[in-house]
């Protein structure tokens, strides 16, 4: 026998079911299934997100980015990382104890770079630690990386080039299909002459409090800009009104600071062979 439902009755179960098949869709739905959103503005836990997720693809592209293990290479990352976690542990740096700050050392003598992610993820590479000369010149160059984080520069640049909402994707978990290629490109991310300007004011201020020799940048600067190194080239801006802003900078810091380049030399020897 069988039982025909009233017309209403059928109606409502057909409207049951459809609402049932559209919550269980929307259930199961996966995050790089979701639509692409579009953020007017990033917090600070917006920045985090997008370099971890960032960070967790690079150490997975050993080819691109052979990274030096920590426990094998305790020597050269116990230094660096004294000296970086010094520079942090200032009232220069705003975003000290919100970003994710830390550090890596890449496997490439060849390459003389650095560069760092959103939320504070440092990535040098050993030719650019064996190209300086003096503990002073690392800890400049600590400096410059550290407030194109702090100082948002690097989410910028990476808004300018792969747009706003492949970040904004990024910050909420989202699936971006070509992270593997702007992650490739990230070491040479373009800078505009502001914010090398002012990273550059911001890494004299770092090293002003200490002893070490603030002139430093400028000398590193000057050399590497004569070799057009990879750490160079990505920042944009004429070399003579950079040098001199340094140079005006640095003059208030007071004058015959350290640059301890003894004690860099035995660190490379001891630390990077």
């Amino acid at each position: 026998m069988y039982f025909i439902y009233p017309k209403r009755l059928r109606a409502i179960l057909r409207l049951t079911t459809f609402l049932l098949l559209c919550l269980l869709f929307w259930q199961c739905e996966k995050p790089d299934q979701a639509a692409s959103i579009d953020l007017d503005s990033f917090s600070n836990e917006d920045q985090v997100a997008i370099g971890r997720t960032m960070q967790e693809q690079l150490l997975n592209m050993p080819n691109v980015f052979p990274i030096l293990s920590k426990e094998q290479h305790k020597c050269a990352y116990d230094r660096i990382e004294i000296l970086f976690n010094t520079l942090l542990n200032t009232s220069v740096v705003q975003k000290r104890r919100d970003f994710d700050w830390d550090v890596h050392l890449i496997d490439n003598d060849d390459i003389q770079n650095a560069f760092i992610l959103p939320g504070g993820h440092l990535f040098v590479y050993s030719g650019l630690v064996k190209y300086l000369q003096t503990e002073s010149e690392l800890v400049a160059v600590l400096g410059n990386e550290i407030a194109y984080a702090d100082k948002e520069f690097i989410l910028t640049a990476l808004i300018e080039a792969h747009g706003n909402v492949t970040m904004s994707n990024l910050s909420t978990g989202r699936k971006v299909p070509n992270l593997v290629e702007i992650l490739t490109t990230l070491p040479n991310i373009e800078y505009d002459e502001q914010s090398v300007f002012d990273a550059d004011a911001v890494s004299i201020s770092l090293i002003c409090p200490f002893q070490y020799d603030a002139t430093s940048l400028k000398r590193f600067i000057e050399k590497a800009d004569q070799s057009q190194i990879a750490w160079i080239r990505s920042k944009k801006g004429d070399m003579n009104e950079r040098v001199q802003h340094i140079e005006t900078l640095s003059a208030r810091c007071g004058t015959d600071e350290a640059t301890f380049e003894e004690r860099y030399m035995s660190f490379k020897k001891n630390c990077l062979q």
